[in-house]
């Protein structure tokens, strides 16, 4: 589905800001450098040329030289780096042979051979990372000549050792006679690891092409007529012949030729210069390597002794290697924890080692759901042998989402304690299951409301977007010291040191105690903002989910409207805030103050509910002053003026005269309610008929002194309570028989602790375990009490045989996974 949603402002001025802008009345967030601006797991993002946003897509089966220049390596042993592909080309500069990995057979590299030695015929493509390559594909342009000899080396990037540290290649394939028909030379990478079966595909970083010949002058023959149509530049040979009696020919010198008699004269030949161009060297490789690609970025930060068993073991690198400890269970120690930061669809990890490789070993994966005890919930393969010592293993398993990879080197092969690993390389294909990006923080420089957030974009089935808001007004600023390296200091280490050692001082910017948590998700574009409101500041968060590999959801524009608060100031708090026994009536005093600025719009209705699913009961309303709010004269408004409206989401509103919300009033709301959460907050809402789609929440704070928590959130002690309680339903049994006693049964379910909107699945089951009846729900605050009816019919609408059948219930929690309750429920006639 689409959503589209058009826009409406009040500011005219363009003001561009990082990862947003902001143009008449509206924060737009739209194109390809506000998305990237976005904070979140870089590579779990891309953002086409046409701007859109999507989750990147992990490849499997790729030409790895292709993207090569998208990676940095170091330039020789130095910190510096330079983009990888082309990194030598004989005596010429690199530029010169980038068309070779376009990927464009109509562009290539033509080696200038007039007046060079054929050892300047080379170029050396850095892939930028190690990859696991099957194949090299060698492609000549058609409107040139191929190489007339060649060959192609490879080498994984590690140096020989001695004074002279020179990098290993080893031969791919090579082109031994000459030849000038055969356009495209596909060779299979020679095993150079020891493997075991089923395994395949070779470590290699660098590629090498030499030419090994040339014609020259004599790249192909031509007639005459086309010789002399040629570019002076391009006009090769001429070659005379003497033609022998026995009908031998043999090549003489022009001078030679014009001596001879007509019968001696054999034919003369004419030839262009060879056009030696190479169009694509291609590097036929497993796939994308998530690990590399995820790992790779945190080492560019950070102390290089930080996870140092990780940081070489990732680095995307074969050159690099380290000897792994083995793994102690008892201290649980020793293993290397890999964090994907976001969820990829793989199905192999692979162990590449240069030498001496582990003998024994286990993998563990996980999506990064938490068990009961709040860890990790792991799929863990088998202990693996490796007595062979093989350099390549790998463990293969179903396609599935993962984020976390642990691997853990034992020591089960007695006498052979070794566990030298260079690379952990995760495969698979896929769309990013899950990725969250975060927005910079968008100032709004006074005190500013949202009335919509709107959103432009893509969610195919089996994919879903979800987006949320967070508001504040403070910041905290932490500053952090560098030296003239770049490597972060304490502050007294920085004011002790030279001024010409000092480096930078960079502003950390932190959300401040007073920013509200993120909202839930908006269901839909359009949808009323959901933060508090007035702020100076806000973030949005949005979320790209794919249920299934090969889908993906796609956002091309976000946008907010701003909008002019109804009152100045709306502050409300609430007593008592603490001790309260869950689950049970408790009663309440909410105290809110109005103060509307004159050109405010003010409010006509106030609708107020918590974070929990229960009915509030409303008592009283009164208006007044602390005093008369105390030692009663304060005004009744109800009973009374206001209009009391309440909905079955438990939530109730107020409706004020029209006078009443344009002025400064402060208001007392006695109330019952239930807590269900060991945190509930009240949420006190203000509308104002006239602008309909905008929404201002009452704000934390001093509105009373009759009371002082300064507070809307009230805890209730939930240690001892359940998450999913007992079901209870009335009538104990049913008797549909249409005569309005018993015809509809009522499920209670009662629900602790539990935030954010989630299904709770309901279903009635016959004794064979069949479902009859799906009666599930799925509420934006799932705490709190919940009323399910069912009249008996299954699912047809038909009514059910008499007899027991069984009621389920079932929670899926973030902590605990899958909570079930289940009673046995009859059906009488």
């Amino acid at each position: 589905m689409w959503w589209v949603v058009a826009l409406s402002g009040v500011v005219d001025a363009q003001q561009q800001h990082e990862g947003y802008l902001v143009w008449r009345g509206k924060v737009i967030v739209e194109g390809r450098d506000h998305w990237l601006a976005w904070d979140g797991v870089a590579v779990g993002r891309q953002v086409g040329d046409d701007g859109v946003l999507r989750p990147r897509f992990l490849r499997r089966g790729i030409n790895a030289a292709l993207n090569a220049p998208e990676f940095d390596v170091r330039i020789g042993r130095t910190n510096r780096t330079r983009p990888a592909g082309i990194v030598a080309v004989g005596a010429s500069a690199p530029a010169v042979a980038a068309p070779i990995i376009d990927g464009d057979d109509a562009t290539y590299w033509q080696p200038p051979i007039r007046g060079q030695n054929l050892e300047q015929y080379w170029v050396e493509i850095d892939l930028g990372r190690g990859v696991i390559a099957r194949r090299i594909v060698v492609r000549f342009a058609r409107d040139g000549d191929p190489f007339l000899m060649f060959r192609v080396l490879a080498s994984d990037g590690e140096e020989s050792f001695g004074s002279k540290r020179e990098r290993r290649f080893f031969r791919v394939g090579q082109q031994a006679v000459p030849n000038k028909s055969k356009y495209e030379f596909s060779y299979e990478i020679p095993p150079q690891r020891q493997y075991p079966e089923g395994v395949v595909g070779e470590a290699i970083q660098h590629v090498r092409l030499e030419m090994l010949a040339t014609d020259g002058p004599r790249g192909r023959q031509v007639s005459e007529s086309e010789y002399q149509q040629l570019p002076p530049q391009e006009r090769g040979a001429i070659d005379h012949y003497l033609r022998t009696v026995t009908g031998r020919e043999i090549r003489v010198v022009s001078e030679t030729y014009d001596e001879l008699s007509a019968d001696e004269r054999g034919p003369i030949r004419y030839y262009r210069w060879e056009r030696p161009r190479l169009a694509e060297v291609e590097v036929l490789a497993e796939g994308d390597n998530v690990i590399g690609l995820t790992q790779r970025p945190e080492f560019a930060v950070g102390e290089f002794f930080d996870d140092i068993a990780k940081r070489f073991i990732t680095d995307g690198l074969f050159s690099s290697s380290y000897f792994l400890r083995a793994y102690d269970p008892f201290r649980n120690r020793n293993q290397v924890l890999i964090d994907l930061g976001a969820r990829f669809w793989l199905e192999r990890v692979r162990l590449v080692s240069s030498r001496n490789p582990p003998t024994s070993y286990q993998l563990r994966i996980s999506d990064g759901s938490l068990d009961a005890a709040g860890q990790p919930a792991w799929t863990a393969f088998p202990e693996r042998l490796n007595r062979e010592v093989f350099l390549h293993l790998e463990e293969t398993f179903p396609q599935q989402p993962v984020r976390l990879i642990e691997l853990r080197r034992l020591n089960l092969v007695p006498g052979m304690d070794q566990g030298e690993l260079a690379e952990v390389q995760g495969f698979g294909e896929g769309f990013v299951s899950d990725v969250t990006l975060t927005s910079p923080l968008i100032r709004l420089g006074a005190r500013s409301m949202f009335s919509r957030l709107n959103w432009e974009g893509e969610a195919p089935l089996g994919t879903s977007v979800e987006v949320r808001t967070r508001t504040g007004d403070a910041l905290l600023e932490i500053p952090h010291y560098y030296n003239r390296a770049g490597v972060e200091i304490t502050q007294p280490a920085w004011e002790g040191s030279k001024e010409f050692d000092r480096g930078e001082i960079r502003i950390e910017e932190l959300t401040g105690p007073d920013w509200s948590p993120w909202s839930s998700v908006y269901q839909r574009a359009g949808q009323a903002f959901q933060s508090p409101m007035p702020r100076r500041l806000t973030q949005i968060q949005v979320r790209l989910r794919s249920f299934e590999p090969l889908r993906a959801a796609e956002l091309r524009q976000l946008s907010l409207d701003l909008a002019a608060p109804l009152v100045e100031q709306a502050v409300g708090e609430v007593w008592p805030v603490r001790g309260i026994v869950p689950g049970r009536w408790t009663t309440f005093r909410l105290y809110v103050k109005l103060r509307p600025a004159p050109e405010d719009a003010g409010i006509s209705r106030l609708r107020l509910r918590t974070t929990s699913s229960t009915p509030i009961r409303l008592q009283s309303v009164r208006a007044g002053d602390d005093v008369s709010l105390r030692f009663g004269p304060a005004r009744t408004l109800y009973p009374g003026s206001a209009g009391l409206s309440e909905y079955e989401d438990g939530s109730l509103e107020l409706q004020f005269a029209e006078t009443e919300g344009k002025q400064d009033v402060q208001l007392e709301l006695v109330l019952e309610a239930k807590m269900f959460l060991p945190g509930t907050t009240f949420l006190v809402e203000l509308h104002n008929d006239e602008r309909p789609a905008l929404v201002q929440l009452v704000d934390p704070g001093p509105a009373s002194a009759l009371v002082s928590s300064n507070s809307l959130i009230v805890s209730a002690d939930l240690e001892r309570a359940t998450l999913l309680d007992t079901l209870r339903v009335e009538p104990a049994a049913l008797t549909p028989n249409g005569d309005g006693i018993n015809d509809e049964m009522a499920v209670l379910v009662t629900v602790y602790q539990v935030a954010g909107a989630r299904p709770i699945t309901v279903g009635v089951y016959d004794l064979s375990g069949r479902q009859v009846r799906d009666l599930s729900i799925e509420p934006d605050h799932p705490s709190g009490e919940h009323r399910v009816l069912w009249d008996g019919r299954d699912g047809g609408r038909h009514l059910v045989p008499p007899g027991t059948y069984l009621l389920v219930v079932e929670l899926d929690t973030d902590e605990f996974g899958v909570l079930r309750r289940a009673k046995p429920i009859g059906v009488v006639y």
